[in-house]
């Protein structure tokens, strides 16, 4: 009898962990028929990987002239409202140094340091692309990039989608690296001021903030970021 209800308990365990999402994306996608509209339905019932660092959903996908990139956030929003928002930088070669790579952020929304309204989120800040000589292009732009967002504040909800043509990154082999960062109000190799012992803050109506309160805020104010590899899907 035991011996059956260890079984069982494996069975069940094993069972749950099956139906867990990889935290990164365990296989490629042909991307078949993907409208760059904030709208993932396209992508199937749920995206490819849950990534627990950055608490997002995502997914990557590839056809013989674009690379795709999804993403769903549901919790802690604060984190896409920050000036660097999301951040993906993609390596042809190997190499894992950030500050050398081509990165895309999108959404940009700031404006300097005044925040943007969520309608004037038209725009993506591109990095060490050389056929982009501008920092900031619009989200209609003549280099074949299209990005898309949509924001359900009621229900929490954030998606967006960007697809990037292959020439632009130089993918030319089987695969590549990428790194998904947010990086909210943080710096990197920085731990948050809102960890710091001692640190007593007051909400607007002048009552502490609670525990739970400091590691939202702790949260929002570190850097999360995860490296991984694509290898390209052939088309079917």
């Amino acid at each position: 009898m035991k011996y059956v209800f260890s079984v069982v308990i494996l069975l069940a365990a094993l069972s749950l962990q099956a139906q867990q999402p990889p935290d990164i994306q365990q296989n490629p996608i042909w991307a078949s028929g993907k409208k760059i509209d904030g709208n993932l339905a396209d992508w199937g019932a749920a995206l490819a990987a849950y990534n627990a660092t950055n608490k997002i959903w995502y997914a990557i996908a590839n056809d013989n002239d674009y690379i795709y990139l999804a993403i769903k956030k549901t919790d802690n929003l604060a984190k896409i409202y920050t000036p660097a928002s999301i951040q993906f930088y993609v390596s042809a070669n190997g190499d894992r140094k950030t500050e050398q790579l081509p990165m895309l952020h999108f959404p940009v929304t700031t404006e300097g340091i005044h925040k943007k309204l969520p309608e004037k989120w038209d725009e993506i800040a591109v990095r060490n692309i050389p056929a982009i000589k501008d920092s900031l292009i619009s989200i209609y732009n003549q280099y074949g990039i299209k990005a898309a967002w949509k924001l359900d504040a009621a229900s929490n909800v954030f998606t967006s989608e960007i697809r990037i043509p292959r020439k632009l990154l130089a993918l030319n082999g089987n695969a590549f690296d990428y790194n998904i960062c947010l990086m909210g109000t943080g710096r990197r190799g920085q731990p948050s001021m809102f960890l710091m012992t001692g640190i007593q803050l007051k909400n607007k109506d002048g009552k502490a903030l609670s525990p739970a309160e400091l590691l939202r805020l702790a949260e929002t104010d570190t850097v999360t970021e995860f490296w991984a590899t694509y290898h390209f899907a052939n088309q079917p």
